[in-house]
């Protein structure tokens, strides 16, 4: 068998370092914190993800961050005003510190129209971070399915109830995430759990 990307074990975060990290991102507290790191294109499918960031209850979103520059930043930044997700979307601009934003986040989303080897999956499953995917590309080459936005929905409400753990900066006593095989493997959208 041949490793077609391989990507290096991160050195662990800190719980102090996790708190700073997310405090300096802006991440409210006891939200959810879910994390796009990736162009921003046409091919992402992002307006699906913000689609089914306004169709959940206020009370029920995560707070998304999307990390990356592309030629569809205008369009997001007005659908994200047009949807009034001010307060639960952020846009990053271009980062270089994907691996530590994925340390510090709940979970990482990839809601692609199409995609490769997606080495932000890689990253984040080295990062310890649970990632909600649709099946294209090479992510699950056995399905074939296509992500849209209730299926998006469906992982999101699903992620504040299937051992997403949400992080409380003002819980001294908590470490980075519960040390159990849930906390890292991917939630794959479309009903596949990859390994839960």
């Amino acid at each position: 068998d041949v490793i077609v990307n391989g990507v290096a074990l991160p050195a662990a975060m800190s719980s102090d370092e996790r708190k700073s990290l997310r405090a300096a991102l802006g991440v409210p507290a006891g939200r959810v914190f879910g994390l796009f790191v990736g162009r921003l294109a046409v091919a992402k499918n992002l307006p699906c993800l913000l689609d089914a960031l306004a169709a959940l209850a206020p009370d029920q979103r995560p707070w998304i961050a999307l990390a990356g520059e592309g030629p569809s930043r205008s369009q997001l930044e007005r659908q994200r005003i047009g949807k009034s997700l001010q307060s639960d979307l952020k846009l990053l601009g271009e980062r270089t510190d994907a691996t530590r934003l994925m340390q510090a986040a709940d979970f990482l989303v990839l809601c692609s129209h199409q995609e490769g080897m997606s080495n932000a999956l890689l990253e984040a499953m080295a990062a310890a971070c649970p990632v909600i995917a649709s099946d294209v590309g090479r992510l699950i080459s056995d399905l074939r399915l296509r992500i849209d936005v209730p299926d998006l929905l469906a992982a999101l409400e699903r992620s504040s109830t299937s051992g997403i753990h949400v992080y409380d900066p003002n819980d001294a006593a908590q470490d980075k995430r519960p040390a159990t095989v849930r906390s890292w493997l991917p939630i794959i959208l479309a009903g596949a759990l990859f390994g839960l």
